[in-house]
């Protein structure tokens, strides 16, 4: 199992943010909410802290390479002190409603950690969690910034979805079909109606749900490729529309998938500008979807 822990912000209850993961057990998660000594997180509970990880990581069947650490306002600003920790190098971090506070992070970072931040458009602290992503860009293998309009100093409770499936990907988990870097839909004929109104265009991926779970190309396309900024920035622009092999909708609009994954761009009108199959880089798909 994968182990997710979690730190809460000041004067809090930690079993109140652990309400947050509830259901994350359901995912092979196992979940620890510490409770800070005080109203705040000191060194001496940091320490403890990670006592508690080793102590899980040695009693618990637990993959000690699937080790996330997530916190909120004052959790999120002494989180590094456990992220960054020699003994622990966990696969993740998850900076709440707070910027990064620490300082140059371990070697090892680079290659085997991802980062990602998140904060409410209204939140005072949203200035500092955008200053953090050019801070920590160099130090850690991948980093993220989502920003949820219209809350203020809280969890954004919109994301829960989408930190789960991220978190997952950053451990190395895959199924095809299970992606949220897009707004996916499955009513190819309705994104077709609503791109020709916006003028847009619609994005389009077809997977095999059998044939590519062993599938190399699937995978990187799933947990690269998509979230390639560029091709995220323009894929976002479209209608997303997530399709199966075989689907009747395909049929219906003439196009004919041979291979999968396949990631087919319709322009305003409908018809296919692009096709783009098997190993497909972000290059490649950074230009099918800027094409005008």
């Amino acid at each position: 199992a994968s182990l997710v822990v979690v730190l809460h912000g000041a004067r809090a209850k930690a079993s109140n943010l652990a309400t947050f993961f509830r259901y994350w057990p359901n995912e092979n998660y196992v979940v620890c909410a510490p409770q800070a000594t005080g109203p705040r997180w000191t060194p001496p509970d940091l320490e403890r802290v990670r006592r508690i990880v080793k102590r899980l990581q040695r009693v618990l069947p637990l993959d000690p390479r699937k080790t996330h650490v997530c916190g909120f306002s004052n959790g999120a600003g002494n989180l590094h002190t456990v992220a960054f920790a020699d003994d622990i190098k966990a696969r993740s971090g998850t900076w709440v409603g707070m910027g990064y506070r620490g300082g140059v992070a371990p070697p090892w970072a680079k290659q085997e950690f991802a980062a990602l931040f998140m904060v409410g458009g209204q939140d005072r602290f949203a200035d500092a969690a955008r200053q953090s992503i050019p801070v920590l860009r160099d130090q850690v293998r991948s980093i993220e910034l989502i920003v949820e309009p219209d809350i203020g100093h809280t969890w954004p409770r919109g994301q829960l979805e989408y930190h789960l499936w991220w978190m997952g990907v950053m451990e190395g988990r895959f199924s095809p079909g299970v992606d949220q870097n897009f707004d996916w839909d499955d009513d190819l004929p309705e994104a077709v109606r609503v791109a020709r109104a916006k003028r847009s265009g619609v994005l389009l991926y077809v997977f095999d749900p059998v044939a590519d779970r062993t599938s190399a190309d699937a995978r990187r396309l799933q947990t690269g490729t998509f979230m390639n900024p560029r091709v995220r920035r323009l894929g976002r622009r479209m209608e997303a529309v997530m399709l199966e092999r075989g689907d009747p909708a395909l049929k219906a609009a003439g196009i004919d998938v041979e291979r999968t994954p396949s990631v087919i761009v319709l322009g305003p009108d409908g018809t296919v500008r692009q096709r783009l199959s098997g190993r497909i880089d972000a290059g490649a798909l950074g230009a099918a979807l800027d094409t005008p």
